[in-house]
């Protein structure tokens, strides 16, 4: 950090990035307190929603596992090629590791619609008795396309605080899951 980086301006810069992001966080909390009150009204305590929850459980934990440490190494990744190879390269890079994750997610996503009733029978052999099994096995199949989505998502989120792009961040951590509703 140079003496030009320090100060009351990369300060007052990181108190706007934190209040950017508190807000976008604050804001993903309704967003998931609007949810949870949609499932219970349309879905209702029963079958259905076990069904719901088992359908959206593997496929967020599957992609946690494919994206966890993406998020916490592109940022010093990309400052270091930055520094030693120019903003181009370090672009470049996040380009790179945004193709993998994406192919990643897409046979991910290809693998959980395909397998999706012997994944539900495997993960959830409760649901057969309550019925709620071919509702599990189309609402795994209708979120699955939306892992190739998320796979990208920590690479985007990094990119972005590479880059200081704070608000970007903020209106996508807040737009993504409204989308994915949609």
């Amino acid at each position: 950090m140079s003496a030009a980086d320090s100060g009351p301006s990369s300060l007052a810069s990181a108190g706007r990035a934190t209040v950017l992001l508190t807000g976008g966080a604050v804001l993903d909390h309704a967003r998931g307190l609007v949810r949870q009150l949609f499932l219970a009204a349309e879905i209702g305590i029963a079958g259905s929603l076990d069904a719901f929850l088992i359908a959206v459980a593997l496929p967020q934990a599957l992609v946690a596992v494919l994206t966890g440490g993406v998020g916490v190494a592109i940022v010093p990744a990309y400052a270091q090629v930055k520094d030693e190879l120019g903003v181009l390269a370090a672009r470049r890079m996040v380009g790179t590791v945004l193709v993998w994750l994406g192919l990643g997610g897409i046979l991910l996503a290809v693998g959980l619609w395909v397998f999706a009733s012997a994944i539900v029978d495997l993960t959830a052999p409760g649901l057969a008795d309550n019925g709620a099994r071919d509702d599990a096995i189309r609402y795994l199949r209708s979120l699955a396309p939306l892992t190739a989505l998320a796979s990208i998502t920590a690479v985007l989120q990094a990119a972005c605080q590479a880059e200081r792009l704070f608000p970007a961040m903020t209106i996508a951590g807040v737009a993504n899951p409204f989308l994915a509703l949609a």
